[in-house]
C-alpha cells in the first residue's frame, strides 16, 4: 500500500540520525551482540543507487532496552546506539498513508456512485459527467441536473481529505461483517 511521506521520512530519520553512543572493541562477536542472527535487519537504498545499506540491530546492550548494539554495511565494526526502541517498535500500519489514493479531477470525465442496497448493482444510481468544452457538470437521468466546477470541486476536496483511521486484515469475514463482500 501507499506509504506516507511523512511517517516514512520521520520513521527513516529516527533511524539514520540517531547518535553512535560508542564502538565495540574490534574483534568483538557479533553473537554475543545478538547480531548474528540478527534481531532486526533493515535495509535502505538512496534513489539512483545500485546497493543498498543495511543496518543490523541486535539485542540490549549492556541490558538496558534503550541501547542497541547495531552495524552498519557503509562502516566496520558494532557500536551502540540508544533510542532507537521507538523506530524499531514501528509497524507497517504506522507507516501507511491514511489518505485515499490522489486523483486529479482534472483527469475525471465521469462519476458513477452505486448502492448495494439495491437489486440491480450494475446501474448507477447517480452519474455525473462533465459537460464537454467546460469545466461544469451535469448529473444525469430523466431531469438533467447541473453543476458547476466550484461545486463539484468542493464535493471532491472533501472526498480527498477523507482519512482512514486504522487499518484492519481485508480478510473474507472481516469484509462479510464489514458489508463489503460486494462492494458497491
Amino acid at each position: 500500500s501507499r506509504g506516507s511521506d511523512k511517517a516514512m521520512a520521520d520513521w527513516a530519520t529516527s533511524l539514520v540520525a540517531s547518535k553512535v553512543d560508542h564502538w565495540m572493541p574490534t574483534g568483538t562477536d557479533p553473537v554475543a551482540c545478538g547480531m548474528d542472527p540478527s534481531a532486526t535487519v533493515i535495509s535502505m537504498r538512496e534513489s539512483g543507487s545500485s546497493s543498498p545499506v543495511t543496518i543490523t540491530i541486535g539485542s540490549a546492550a549492556g541490558g538496558s532496552a534503550q541501547s542497541r548494539y547495531v552495524s552498519c554495511s557503509d562502516r566496520t565494526g558494532i557500536c551502540i546506539v540508544p533510542g532507537l526502541e521507538g523506530a524499531l517498535q514501528v509497524t507497517p500500519s504506522d507507516l501507511r498513508s491514511r489518505k485515499p489514493k490522489p486523483l486529479r479531477l482534472d483527469a475525471i470525465d465521469k462519476i458513477e456512485i452505486y448502492s448495494s442496497e439495491l437489486k440491480s448493482k450494475e446501474v448507477p444510481i447517480l452519474v455525473i459527467v462533465r459537460k464537454q468544452g467546460g469545466d461544469d457538470w451535469e448529473i444525469t437521468g430523466n431531469h438533467p441536473i447541473n453543476l458547476s466546477a466550484a461545486e463539484v470541486s468542493a464535493w471532491f476536496e472533501k472526498l480527498q481529505s477523507l482519512r482512514a483511521s486504522a487499518f484492519e486484515p481485508a480478510t473474507p469475514e472481516k469484509l462479510e461483517s464489514a458489508g463489503l463482500t460486494h462492494p458497491s
